[in-house]
């Protein structure tokens, strides 16, 4: 019988590059350096008493710009409309029994659901008791609600009211100017009802709430 083909013998593993592209570099190529890592600045140091403030999360930076929009409502009120012209208020009015008011008639006509939708920003930002001129402040998406149970209010206290709307602004600017024109005018038709009864503390009032009309802000 033939004798079997010799099997020929391997160089051993350490004499043999398993990849010979990498044992040499190819011709014409420069000794690669390793990259170094750039460094980067020093953070500049707050000043000497001072803690560096934390980075703000990036919702809370767009809720911060976020503006909500509110309504502004110039309202006049009408107290007991059926007495005799000249007989004096039953009743002083003020921002805290007219803003009573106005919820119970938001509980009473839209339940506590709706009271709460509408509480977010309302506000009686101004009340004038000798001319009985008033700003309500409330949002955009409830002012509707809120204006309909303003024209529901019938006592406050248990005076006899209603109300009447003179201006509706979108802005406290617009607010303002319409607020004070229509202050102005309800002081000289209230000057010429009362007669020698205006006195210069009375006038002196009226224009210190002139001048808070002036001051209004959001």
């Amino acid at each position: 019988m033939p004798n079997p083909k010799k099997k020929k013998k391997l160089p051993p593993i350490s004499s043999v590059s398993l990849r010979p592209e990498l044992s040499h570099p190819p011709a014409g190529a420069t000794h690669l350096r390793p990259s170094r890592r750039r460094r980067l600045p020093p953070e500049p140091q707050p000043p000497s008493g001072r803690r560096p403030k934390p980075p703000q999360p990036r919702l809370l930076r767009e809720l911060s710009m976020v503006q909500f929009k509110n309504r502004y409502l110039v309202m006049e009120v009408f107290v007991d409309p059926n007495r005799e012209t000249g007989e004096s208020d039953p009743i002083v009015l003020s921002s805290l029994n007219i803003s009573k008011a106005i919820k119970d008639s938001l509980q009473l006509n839209f339940g506590e659901c709706g009271l709460a939708s509408c509480l977010g920003s309302f506000q009686v930002k101004y009340v004038n008791h000798v001319t009985k001129l008033c700003v309500i402040r409330a949002s955009r998406d409830a002012h509707q609600k809120v204006w309909a149970a303003i024209t529901l209010v019938r006592t406050i206290g248990r005076c006899p009211v209603s109300f009447n709307l003179l201006d509706l602004s979108g802005s406290i600017k617009a607010c303002k100017r319409a607020a004070l024109e229509c202050d102005e005018a309800k002081f000289e038709q209230y000057k010429l009802v009362a007669g020698d009864k205006v006195t210069p503390e009375i006038e002196n009032s009226v224009k210190n709430n002139f001048e808070k009309i002036k001051l209004l802000e959001n």
